[in-house]
């Protein structure tokens, strides 16, 4: 089940590389597809979690510094987000995969502690976006009042985010869906093909028997043909040797 599924979960959940030093995910010829098992997948986006959770500490400590130095970049805040969205694929993609494979109750267990330091990541990263967005419009703010953001754009603002992520998230489940019902598909058509085979299998062997049987029959009807004539011989010889009784009689009585 896993041939198509895995060139398309190769060639479409490739994360695309971010500030964050992101690492784009090849689309895998299909010639090659077989030399990749699903275990393969997953722990490749298990190595991408655990890479992007290192660079997102490693973010989170500089910003920090420059936190108390108040000096908060605004490519900070973006290159957080982007390297949060690729953690969040990684974790999606490894529950998906994991629900392919027959351990999948231990490496769902993982997924989950994967999601939970997910959380956490979100939570530390959460104040330094928020500082860097204050300061922005802090700054817009000194530059030109006139031109700051009313409280109800904000908030339309900030609603049409939401919407955004969720229509995106949505997005999300309906290719994993597809996905899923792909696999699906590969397995009833893997099914089809068995019994295809089988069928072939099945009319060979009757092809055989079938042959067998006409062999059956000739040998049958020579064994009844020879039996005939052995019986036609047979009576022949008694009508002879009858014959030659009658004469044997008849030329006694009349030799007296």
């Amino acid at each position: 089940m896993g041939v198509g599924k895995i060139a398309y979960s190769n060639f479409v959940s490739g994360g695309p590389g971010g500030s964050g030093g992101g690492r784009r995910r090849a689309a895998v010829p299909l010639g090659n597809v077989t030399e990749i098992g699903t275990s393969d997948m997953f722990q490749s986006y298990k190595e991408d979690f655990l890479r992007i959770e290192g660079q997102i500490d490693l973010r989170v400590s500089q910003a920090s510094g420059s936190r108390q130095g108040k000096d908060i970049e605004s490519n900070d805040a973006s290159a957080l987000n982007q390297m949060l969205r690729e953690a969040d694929s990684a974790v999606k993609q490894m529950e998906f995969e994991a629900k392919t494979l027959p351990n999948r109750d231990t490496l769902l267990r993982q997924v989950e502690d994967y999601r939970g330091r997910l959380g956490a990541m979100k939570r530390k990263c959460n104040p330094i976006i928020h500082g860097a967005e204050d300061m922005r419009s802090a700054l817009l703010g000194n530059r030109n009042p006139t031109q700051a953001l009313s409280q109800d754009n904000r908030n339309r603002l900030m609603q049409t985010t939401t919407t955004l992520h969720d229509g995106v998230n949505r997005l999300e489940d309906a290719r994993r869906q597809a996905l899923e019902t792909e696999d699906i598909g590969l397995g009833v058509m893997q099914d089809l093909q068995q019994q295809r085979e089988t069928i072939q299998r099945t009319q060979g062997h009757v092809r055989d028997v079938g042959g067998n049987l006409n062999t059956s029959a000739k040998l049958l009807t020579d064994m009844a043909r020879r039996a005939m004539t052995n019986r036609l011989i047979l009576w022949a010889i008694i009508v002879i040797l009858v014959l030659c009784n009658i004469m044997t009689i008849y030329l006694r009585l009349t030799s007296r």
